[in-house]
């Protein structure tokens, strides 16, 4: 797990340091944008869907958001195989809460944000 980890964060390292001219010039020029240029960083554009948060953590991951279905997948299993580490997150039923989370348009939460921060430590 650690080699696979440490190899991620290499091929990521490598794509930033390839694309850091280009991802420069496509700032927004807004106060924020330029002066995460001037780091050498940038902000990336993620769709302002119920999938957002998922596309984030893939973007992070896999240095592509087309993997957000897979950590969806993912953060709605460990969520059901552990309930009592989320239960109190949730206000109502907790099982109907899991259900709904796997429809597409429903938007995640402080209770996923901590299940996938276990996953993927």
């Amino acid at each position: 797990m650690f080699y696979i980890q440490q190899r991620k964060l290499i091929q990521r390292q490598k794509y930033i340091s390839e694309n850091a001219g280009i991802m420069k010039t496509t700032t927004r020029g807004e106060p924020l944008d330029r002066y995460l240029a001037e780091l050498g960083l940038w902000r990336k554009s993620i769709a302002k869907d119920g999938f957002s948060l998922f596309r984030a953590v893939s973007e992070q991951l896999f240095l592509s958001q087309v993997y957000h279905v897979q950590v969806r997948d993912a953060c709605v299993k460990y969520m059901s195989q552990y309930p009592a580490k989320f239960e109190h997150f949730i206000q109502g039923p907790y099982e109907s809460h899991l259900r709904d989370l796997n429809q597409p348009k429903e938007c995640a939460g402080h209770a996923e944000i901590c299940a996938l921060s276990l996953i993927y430590k």
